[in-house]
């Protein structure tokens, strides 16, 4: 796949960015621990969990270009999948790899981190769970059921 094939998820993103409004904060936008390696947040639409990251995006990077907001339901992923935006290999332990450094080990609500242990930047990708805590969030994350 060649970089213009994702333009249209890059323009909308740029869009986005432009558009978000950093005179106003969310309540939560200080307890958020933006240190961790993965972030999950959730909440009913319109909320403002996208105003979150983005005005998170537009004061932690000087270039914007090192980060990049992609929403899933975007209709670009009608006729593409996630794999064309990340690289998904399969690894030596887990069950997938994405972008040659996170490790996912995919089960269910008792899947425990005997397959991954000891491995980096390991997480679990379980079913049947509403939240995440730690390494372990929920399989709905990736939009598919197990």
């Amino acid at each position: 796949m060649e970089y213009s094939d994702i333009q249209p998820l890059i323009n909308a993103y740029h869009r986005k960015l432009s558009a978000t409004d950093l005179r106003f904060r969310r309540y939560l936008y200080a307890d958020i621990d933006w240190n961790v390696r993965l972030l999950g947040i959730k909440g009913a639409r319109g909320v403002g969990k996208t105003t979150l990251l983005l005005q998170h995006i537009k004061e932690a990077f000087s270039n914007p270009d090192d980060v990049m907001y992609v929403s899933l339901d975007n209709l670009w992923f009608n006729s593409h999948e996630v794999g064309a935006v990340a690289e998904l290999t399969m690894p030596k332990q887990g069950d997938f790899l994405v972008n040659g450094k996170y490790v996912f080990e995919v089960g269910g609500s008792r899947k425990t981190f005997e397959q991954i242990a000891n491995v980096p930047d390991s997480y679990l990708a379980i079913d049947d769970i509403e939240t995440g805590n730690k390494n372990r969030m929920p399989l709905w994350v990736f939009g598919c059921l197990y």
